[in-house]
């Protein structure tokens, strides 16, 4: 389902919707999957759900219980939806079971059994048809007739190595069964993935209770029960953008450093970043946004950004010493000049930003949660700037006078 563009509704609400509707609806055993496409970013990736638990061990019986556990369990917590699973349906298959015993009396393998078995019920290819350029196989078996019942197999000759034929009846008996049709592996292990979307709650807070959900699982021995998915991608996001901050936070300060041709002034003028923090926090509270790898990058964004007003404060202080005006005459002067360019800077990045934030339609859940951490973040730490920073500037200039005339 393709949505408008202009829509009231979010892409999560228009899925609630159309599953309340088809909940009383007669499927007739059919079950229906809901797929939520944020973007076509992650639709050609194939981004997984958001909740994604891992079930690796060897026995099938004991995965296909710890996944249906964990499926009841996703189930009783609050804002999860559409669980799903990839457990293959099992497949009707005709079992053979040998009696090793009997078979070793007259000189057949396992293997000897099986290949007869298999080529009267499935048959085997011998060559191939060629017809208008393409090719067909030419199959081998016994005939549908001859095939239909365990009787008839058991009468199958087989030639043994004694140079004597048995009855395929006289070493194996028959049966029919249900066998996986498809057994997915990680690293050599046997592995089941459980799937599940989460609406109109963190994301956060739904990892806390699946993790507390996948303990109280009873897990045997050499089996594995983990959270994986959007998580180890968002804690990987997480790990490489901190990274990215605390560099971007170390050259803002070595360019500072080497401009100013002074190693406090730059201390000084990267205090405005966590006074932007507190505006973050203010905004993303208001705007019930979470934390998340866009709004890391927001804060990142905004350690080049906000310092800039504190340069324009802080270089105007040092013209006005530098003509002669004293230290605090200095600061009061500088930051009555440099208000109204400050706030007209501040104002129209914050403006520029509005209808990124607050603007709907495709992928703005995106963009809204980077550009809100901008806007908190410099509003707050602009009016904070012309307070605390020459405040901070005075401050460092007296306590250094004083120090330094002790010494002397």
């Amino acid at each position: 389902v393709n949505l408008k563009a202009r829509r009231k509704l979010s892409s999560p609400d228009v899925v609630q919707i159309i599953k309340e509707r088809l909940s009383t609806a007669p499927l007739g055993g059919a079950r229906i999957e809901y797929i939520l496409q944020e973007n076509v970013l992650t639709a050609g990736l194939g981004v997984q759900a958001p909740v994604t638990i891992e079930i690796k061990g060897n026995d099938l019986k004991e995965l296909e219980r710890l996944t249906k556990e964990a499926q009841i369990g996703l189930g009783k917590i609050k804002g999860v939806y559409g669980m799903k699973n990839n457990l293959a349906e099992p497949s009707p298959e005709t079992k053979i079971y040998i009696d090793k015993d009997k078979a070793s009396m007259y000189g057949l393998s396992v293997s000897d059994i099986a290949q007869t078995a298999i080529i009267a019920l499935k048959g085997s290819v011998s060559s191939k048809f060629k017809e208008k350029g393409q090719e067909h196989d030419i199959r081998v078996r016994l005939r549908e007739r001859d095939r239909n019942n365990f009787n008839k197999l058991g009468r199958l000759q087989i030639q043994s190595p004694m140079g004597m034929s048995v009855p395929l009846g006289s070493v194996a008996t028959f049966g029919i069964g249900k066998g996986p049709s498809e057994i997915r592996r990680t690293n050599q292990e046997r592995v089941v993935s459980v799937y599940a979307n989460v609406y109109n709650r963190a994301t956060k807070d739904v990892y806390n209770d699946v993790g507390g959900m996948i303990k109280g699982l009873s897990i045997q021995k050499n089996y594995m029960v983990k959270l994986t998915g959007e998580t180890e991608d968002m804690k990987a996001s997480f790990e490489s953008m901190r990274n990215a901050i605390i560099a971007a936070f170390v050259l803002v300060y070595m360019i500072m450093a080497a401009l100013f041709e002074s190693i406090w002034q730059p201390f000084i003028i990267m205090f405005t970043i966590p006074l932007s923090l507190i505006g973050v926090a203010w905004a993303l509270l208001l705007t019930h946004t979470s934390v998340s790898a866009y709004v890391l990058m927001g804060v990142g964004i905004l350690g080049g950004i906000v310092v800039n007003n504190a340069i324009v404060l802080i270089d105007c202080t040092n013209l006005f010493i530098a003509r002669g005006m004293k230290v605090k005459e200095a600061v009061i002067y500088a930051s009555k000049i440099r208000l109204r360019p400050i706030l007209m800077t501040a104002l129209t990045t914050i403006l520029g930003l509005a209808p990124m934030a607050f603007l709907g339609g495709e992928g703005a859940e995106l963009r809204a949660p980077m550009a809100i951490t901008v806007m908190g973040g410099l509003l707050v730490a602009t009016f904070l700037t012309l307070v605390v920073i020459p405040t901070m500037y005075l401050g460092f200039v007296e306590t250094r006078d004083k120090i330094f005339k002790k010494k002397k």
